[in-house]
């Protein structure tokens, strides 16, 4: 499109008229406010809940457009100025009235399109219907378990402000979820997959457990032709002597398989038993650590061999049930001490508790080796700290005059040497510990007494290994 002289005079005219008429400026209006609105319209005196007087430096039309429509409405109905006031001359009234339909008018058009605030709302049940679908290729009709859509009088079921959540809504949708995860596959190479009727989950730890218990049971299937019968002995002795003349005089495991009339298998199974530490366990210890100190002298180690093979036969003593050691010791969990520790913060005491769960280990005999306080950022070792604050309470009980506390420094004192007597003593007559060390028989539960301050306990003990 061209535009020829005519074209041009007309867009000059426009410009013109425009430029004639435009809005006034706010230095304008501000004028009129302050000769004829400030006076009953301030910080101090606001008639009709209006403070325009806030506004002398800017008029924030954006933030508080509702305040200027209200003077736009109330200047062009009359009402403002009120009657008994100084009027607007029709200078002031074009001034202030055109600068706020100007600024109004222009908002306006820049927010025009802009709905305002839009209310969140949950999916309607045909829409959650037609998502779930959309997403699985399958109609499962799970909305017919939600409550209804209401209305809001507007005739349609989407009106945002009626479609709210609540706490029974939430557990539909999550049962709703759990059924469709109960119709999906995870599977290797063709990822999730949906189906119209229930499967269940196949996830990566449900493949993997069939994958276990496949591999075990083939495992068990190839194995059994070379395991020994119920009624064929298992040979325990003969393993362990094989394993001591490989590792003592240098003979071949399978050289000893084949003069011993082993299986090469179960007799790599018992060198590999012998020799490892893990996993730590009481129960096997009592076999390899006994194994691993046989002596050098063939005659002496293959008696000793029986002896651990008589223990591993009363696993399952059918005349004393529970009474061999490999059967007290079999649901352990290592040769090694038991490091136990608690907050004892504002404890005067604690209780030591050595139990018997009926598995057959009632008369165990439990070891205290050692105790730490920590008392502040010190940290005790009981047994001195036990000896030394009874030779001072001691002494505080011995002085005189008596001291005024003298009663409660003797229950101290008792409840001390109560505790105090208990170490360096062993259940079982005849039998020697250490000074420092607490042998208790299960079950029974210890008074300990706490030192002041003390916040945190650590006791070593372990199993009296040595018990019949």
């Amino acid at each position: 499109m061209f535009l020829n002289s005519r074209h041009l005079a007309l867009v000059g005219f426009v410009v013109g008229t425009f430029s004639l008429s435009a809005a006034p400026a706010w230095k304008d209006a501000e004028g009129v406010l302050k000769a004829k609105c400030y006076e009953c319209h301030n910080e101090k005196k606001t008639k009709g809940d209006v403070d325009l007087q806030q506004f002398a430096a800017d008029p924030q039309i954006v933030k508080h457009f509702e305040v200027w429509l209200k003077v736009k409405d109330t200047i062009e109905n009359g009402d403002m100025p009120p009657p008994k006031a100084h009027q607007m001359s029709d200078s002031e009234h074009a001034a202030l009235l055109g600068w706020v339909n100007g600024e109004l008018d222009h908002l306006a058009e820049a927010q025009s399109g802009d709905p305002g605030p839009v209310t969140m709302r949950r999916l309607t049940n045909a829409e959650f219907d037609y998502t779930i679908r959309d997403l699985t290729g399958h109609d499962y009709g799970l909305a017919k378990e939600f409550q209804t859509d209401g209305g809001g009088g507007e005739g349609f079921s989407n009106t945002g402000d009626v479609l709210f959540m609540s706490p029974a809504a939430i557990d539909k949708y999550f049962n709703a979820a759990r059924k469709v995860a109960d119709n999906a596959t995870i599977m290797p190479g063709t990822g999730i997959q949906f189906h119209p009727q229930r499967v269940g989950l196949r996830g990566f730890e449900q493949v993997k457990a069939q994958a276990q218990q496949g591999l075990y049971v083939w495992y068990q299937q190839k194995a059994a032709p070379h395991l020994p019968k119920d009624d064929e002995p298992m040979r325990e002795g003969d393993y362990m002597l094989a394993c001591w003349k490989h590792k003592n005089q240098n003979v071949p495991l399978d050289q000893l398989a084949k003069d011993m009339k082993l299986s090469i298998h179960f007799l790599s199974n018992w060198w590999n038993l012998v020799n490892s530490t893990e996993p730590k366990s009481r129960f096997l210890d009592l076999t390899r650590v006994a194994w691993r100190e046989l002596p050098a002298d063939e005659k002496t180690a293959t008696e000793r061999i029986k002896g651990i093979e008589a223990d591993l036969l009363s696993w399952n003593n059918p005349k004393h049930p529970g009474s061999g050691v490999q059967r007290q010791q079999q649901d352990a969990d290592g040769i090694r001490p038991y490091n136990m520790q608690t907050s004892v913060r504002d404890k005067p005491q604690i209780h030591l508790c050595i139990g018997d769960t009926g598995d057959g280990n009632k008369g165990d005999i439990a070891l205290v080796n050692y105790i730490e306080v920590s008392v502040g950022k010190e940290k005790l070792n009981y047994f001195h700290w036990l000896n030394k604050t009874l030779e001072e309470k001691s002494k505080q009980a011995a002085v005189n005059p008596p001291a005024p506390n003298l009663e409660a420094l003797k229950v101290r004192i008792a409840e001390l040497e109560k505790i105090r007597s208990v170490y360096g003593k062993h259940p079982q007559q005849g039998r020697q510990i250490e000074p420092h060390v607490i042998a208790l028989a299960a079950p029974t539960v210890l008074d300990v007494p706490m030192p002041e301050g003390a916040h945190w306990l650590k006791i070593e003990a372990q199993l009296d290994m040595k018990n019949p």
